[in-house]
């Protein structure tokens, strides 16, 4: 039974497993695919960071309540187009109400767009987290190639 005042979990019904996740960003023509591990090992993460981008660890699943963190590469100007290295080199050009779609094990969620910060490398993203609506964080480093800080884009579940 529901909490008077307590927001609803918002959650897949059935998780189809068999289906891959992404994310989809049109306005930047970013279309990756989304891992998803466990480990917090640096090695794992640069490996699953070549075949798309990556949901951190711990943070919660699209569509649920709190905040879903995905990391994606940004490389520099005039990188070879490989990989996924320069996923999120363009997350600068997101503006407020833009879309962010994410399809998760074939249920597909849209977030809008509510702002663009920085932060140190290494930075502390707490203070960014929520713990009563769904958001998620798509983070980069910036500029894109260098490790001097992230760009942060914070996108809010729309609920139709």
């Amino acid at each position: 039974q529901p909490v008077p005042n307590q927001p609803v979990p918002v959650k897949p019904k059935v998780i189809d497993q068999s289906k891959p996740s992404y994310i989809s960003i049109a306005k930047i023509g970013v279309v990756a695919p989304i891992s998803f591990t466990q480990s917090r090992a640096q090695k794992d993460f640069n490996s699953l960071l070549n075949i798309g981008v990556l949901h951190y660890p711990d943070s919660v699943f699209p569509g649920e309540v709190g905040t879903t963190i995905i990391l994606g590469h940004s490389a520099p100007p005039n990188w070879p187009k490989i990989r996924y290295d320069s996923v999120f080199n363009n997350l600068n050009n997101l503006k407020q109400g833009d879309e962010i779609l994410i399809d998760f094990h074939g249920e597909n969620y849209k977030y809008l767009v509510k702002r663009i910060f920085f932060v140190k490398a290494g930075e502390d993203l707490s203070p960014a987290l929520t713990f009563n609506r769904s958001m998620v964080l798509l983070v980069s480093c910036w500029p894109p190639g260098k490790n001097l800080q992230r760009i942060v884009v914070e996108g809010e579940l729309k609920i139709n």
